[in-house]
């Protein structure tokens, strides 16, 4: 995958997409990615968005994180999709660096990655492209 990553701040808002191109063992074709973050307090995330990629691959997803202590922080993200797609993840985050809310963390340094949610679903491309090639 190739593509820009933007984000736009609105007080406790923060929309953010990624759009661009994919190849490989997937379908060569544009794919999409649109997050809207809101933060109801410094130290809590909560997020809302939605993905595209492939000719029918659709998702949504929700999630949140929340920072426990220093940079320790604690998310849940929650994905469904066409093609019986699903996923959970959850675990803790750390982030090195002088104490800051989680907002400003993700504002100025370090924004949440989204390299497990590309993974998984270039990964779920790959198994429904398979098993159309096997039909």
């Amino acid at each position: 995958r190739v593509g820009v990553e933007g984000e736009l701040y609105a007080g406790p808002v923060t929309l953010t997409a990624i759009v661009g191109h994919q190849i490989g063992d997937i379908d060569d074709i544009a794919f999409a990615v649109v997050d809207l973050r809101w933060y109801p307090g410094a130290n809590l995330m909560l997020v809302v968005g939605g993905s595209l990629a492939d000719s029918e691959d659709d998702r949504v997803h929700l999630g949140a994180e929340y920072q426990l202590m220093g940079g320790l922080s604690a998310y849940v993200d929650l994905a469904a999709g066409e093609k019986r797609y699903d996923h959970a993840l959850a675990g803790l985050r750390y982030y090195f660096g002088d104490d800051k809310e989680l907002m400003q963390r993700h504002r100025r340094e370090a924004a949440p990655n989204p390299i497990i949610t590309n993974v998984l679903q270039g990964l779920a491309g790959i198994r429904s492209r398979q098993q159309e090639l096997a039909r």
